[in-house]
């Protein structure tokens, strides 16, 4: 049985709803932990805050990301919201391809630490440092709750935002 949404009065059906939500814009962050002095990462579009008090945001993770082990073993990771000019940064750790191992040489990537280990991306408009709070499982991907324990930001620059190519025949929307 197929589910049916409607997108701005256009029927989609459940193999068909990804063009429909590629064409909402979103903020472009950044999930970074740290593995055995490794930086592993990852690009995350899903992040959201949840709540004031306690300070919680969440992160949707796909449940066959590479960073998605790492995740669940490590308690501790860095949510690092990018600037404009970071876009190579973002096509970088979105790559399931990528060896975590060249973020800087391929893609400019440079990091320092919080004093847990925690790898913060250098020129990042603003950086959460977090811990897992709850883990939630949700069809194909893991939400994952986390409590924010360190927050900050340069402030002053432009977001990267994603968004794909409205599908041909959706003109006007």
């Amino acid at each position: 049985m197929l589910s049916t949404c409607y997108f701005w009065r256009h029927e989609c059906h459940c193999g068909r709803i990804s063009p429909g939500f590629g064409c909402f814009g979103t903020g472009v962050t950044i999930i970074t932990l740290d593995d055995e002095g490794e930086v592993h990462g990852m690009t995350a579009n899903a992040f959201t805050s949840v709540s004031l008090d306690p300070m919680l945001v969440l992160v949707c993770v796909d449940r066959k990301a590479r960073t998605h082990s790492h995740l669940h073993s490590r308690k501790r990771f860095g949510v690092n919201v990018l600037a404009e000019d970071q876009r190579a940064i973002s096509q970088y750790y979105a790559n399931p391809e990528r060896e975590h191992s060249k973020a800087e040489q391929e893609a400019g990537a440079k990091f320092d630490r919080t004093a847990h280990g925690t790898p913060v991306l250098n020129g990042a408009l603003a950086y959460l440092e977090c811990r897992l709070h709850t883990v939630q499982d949700a069809g194909d991907h893991t939400i994952l709750y986390r409590r924010s324990r360190r927050c900050s930001g340069a402030g002053g620059g432009s977001t990267t935002v994603l968004s794909w190519t409205v599908p041909q025949g959706w003109a006007g929307i």
